[in-house]
């Protein structure tokens, strides 16, 4: 990954995080592997309780990409913390203007375009009726 200067220059500081021992995955990254290689990196913020969500920041390395490992990757982990932990009700990805492949990939996990450069994904396991009240 340190070889990889486009991944490097969006994840400054990736290292502590792996290495970070708390018991959640709040806080925390993770190497993705497939097929007993590393392929890319995953990290999962804090939970943000004024936003109700959590940010994930995520590089599929350049030798991986183009095979759809992002996108289900981003699908994966999305799933598995809106079941695993349903007090999120958000999942939030920071995008570059200039990363249209990462726009992709986040539109075809089902992320939809917020704002600048914000995309979102709603916990589909939470009713928009249950959050009005």
């Amino acid at each position: 990954m340190i070889k990889d200067e486009e991944i490097t220059k969006r994840f400054q500081g990736y290292l502590p995080r792996l290495n970070n021992p708390n018991n959640t995955i709040f806080n925390k990254g993770f190497w993705i592997t497939f097929n007993n290689t590393i392929v890319g990196y995953l990290d999962i913020g804090n939970y943000n309780k004024d936003e109700d969500c959590v940010y994930l920041r995520a590089a599929i390395f350049k030798e991986h990409r183009n095979k759809h490992l992002g996108t289900d990757m981003l699908k994966e982990a999305c799933n598995y913390i809106f079941i695993n932990y349903p007090f999120v009700s958000k999942i939030k990805l920071k995008i570059d203007n200039d990363n249209i492949a990462s726009q992709k990939v986040a539109g075809n996990a089902g992320f939809i375009w917020e704002r600048d450069d914000y995309y979102y994904l709603d916990n589909p396991n939470i009713s928009k009726s249950n959050l009005l009240h």
